[in-house]
């Protein structure tokens, strides 16, 4: 019968810091996935709740105006300026009436001129 030879401690350590080397490099890929995940989802849920909005600015006739109102008012102070030509139909039309798209106008942190129960809509 063959008899196995011991290993000593210090190989015993190695072995386990390997093992706890591998162990967490899976944890983080783990993390990694979940994370990508999670942005993925926040980033669908944007872009569906502005089609929503974006869709009843269109075509609700109700309550459109007033969307295109509060957007006019709140996307100069929360859009980039790099972002801001995503948007030239409603903030060039800001620009030329005066009421909302100039240099001051929607600061971040400003509550908006337009109450947020005026989008209530029979659906709500």
């Amino acid at each position: 019968m063959a008899t196995r030879k011991r290993r000593s401690d210090s190989e015993r350590l190695e072995e386990l810091e390997r093992k706890k080397t591998a162990i967490e490099e899976r944890q983080k890929a783990i993390k990694a996935r979940v994370a990508k995940k999670e942005r993925a989802r926040d980033t669908r849920r944007k872009i569906l709740v502005g089609s929503l909005v974006l869709h009843r600015m269109e075509n609700d006739p109700e309550n459109g105006p007033r969307f295109r109102t509060w957007l006019q008012k709140e996307l100069p102070g929360f859009l980039r300026e790099t972002d801001r030509k995503l948007f030239p139909d409603i903030l060039e039309e800001a620009d030329g009436d005066g009421n909302g798209g100039g240099e001051n106008a929607g600061t971040a942190g400003e509550k908006s001129a337009v109450p947020a129960d005026s989008f209530q809509t029979e659906e709500n």
